[in-house]
């Protein structure tokens, strides 16, 4: 058995320095705001989705939460994406782990 050359520093530099949250995120799912929210609620729902993002003219402007959806249009129920609650996908994944102690979720902003 060949043994590893790697010291506990090197592993602690590529968590800290090389892994991004670029390495796990997740594709947002997101809807126009003209769609339906039981529509949105439903597919929410069978998918165990917290969170849909929400499109105005082809760009993502919001998101809407499951627990709110119940009539009407995903427009009457779409919330800002502000700071702190995203991230850069190049962020380390080390500093996104401590971000995530105080929100339920984090945004990637991909491609600026």
């Amino acid at each position: 058995m060949k043994q590893l050359k790697s010291t506990s520093s090197d592993l602690r530099d590529l968590f800290t320095k090389n892994m991004t949250v670029r390495n796990v995120a997740e594709p947002l799912a997101s809807f126009d705001d003209t769609a339906s929210a039981q529509e949105v609620k439903r597919f929410m729902d069978a998918r165990h989705f917290d969170v849909v993002g929400v499109r105005r003219e082809g760009a993502v402007v919001g998101y809407a939460h499951v627990r709110d959806l119940a009539e009407g249009r995903l427009a009457d129920h779409v919330r800002e994406i502000e700071a702190p609650v995203y991230v850069d996908d190049m962020e380390p994944l080390a500093h996104t782990f401590l971000m995530m102690r105080d929100y339920e979720w984090l945004f990637v902003r991909s491609m600026g």
